[in-house]
């Protein structure tokens, strides 16, 4: 048992009741949460993209979203998961450029332009980069993996419209046409022009498809 306060030191203790309760930046403690991790994620993002994935650290991550290296290990088992989800969420983003692009489109011919073009502008703007980096570092297996469901994931509004405009397998025209979107990539990478890139890979894809249409 515990031995009892004496009268002093009962009157020098703070009721509970009166204590300040800390605030958190949401309504609720699941939104807070919700915050803090967005938080860590856009930190960890901006390291990446400025200096690299291999300088996104625990540390690193801390400073710059203003929260201790404790409460980073309260979100994440190491820098490899947290790099991961930073990968994945930059390939949950271009997934939904694409699907946004295409289905934007008014007939399937133009949604497949517009799905080369976004892909395209993609590289052009950069953004690219960052998943492109993925190989120089080490991750999980099974985070590979879903960074790997989520690269093929890309394709799908592609084949979609293949689909619409009547092609013939479309899933192996698909892979078609990303070849040679990858070819205009390095095109790309090496100096070429984004307007002329797209113009060339849309004349060569789209006169190519009637061979392929029913």
């Amino acid at each position: 048992m515990s031995k009892p306060t004496d009268r002093a030191d009962a009157e020098s203790l703070t009721p509970w009741h009166t204590l300040e309760v800390p605030r958190i930046a949401a309504p609720t403690v699941a939104e807070n949460r919700d915050l803090r991790e967005t938080s860590i994620l856009n930190a960890a993002n901006t390291i990446a993209r400025e200096q690299g994935l291999d300088k996104v650290t625990f540390s690193a991550v801390a400073k710059l979203s203003g929260m201790s290296r404790t409460a980073v290990y309260a979100y994440f088992d190491s820098s490899a998961d947290l790099i991961a989800d930073v990968l994945i969420d930059e390939l949950f983003d271009m997934n939904e450029l694409l699907t946004v692009r295409v289905g934007q489109a008014t007939d399937c011919r133009q949604a497949i332009s517009a799905w080369m073009r976004a892909s395209l502008e993609y590289v052009n703007d950069g953004r690219h980069e960052l998943v492109k980096s993925a190989a120089t570092v080490e991750l999980p297996p099974t985070r590979r993996a879903e960074m790997a469901a989520l690269h093929r994931g890309m394709i799908t509004p592609l084949v979609s419209a293949l689909d619409d405009c009547g092609v013939s397998d479309a899933a192996h025209v698909a892979l078609f046409i990303s070849g040679v979107v990858d070819a205009s990539v390095r095109r790309l990478t090496n100096g070429g022009n984004l307007e002329d890139e797209i113009a060339a890979a849309e004349q060569f894809i789209l006169h190519g498809l009637t061979a392929f249409t029913h």
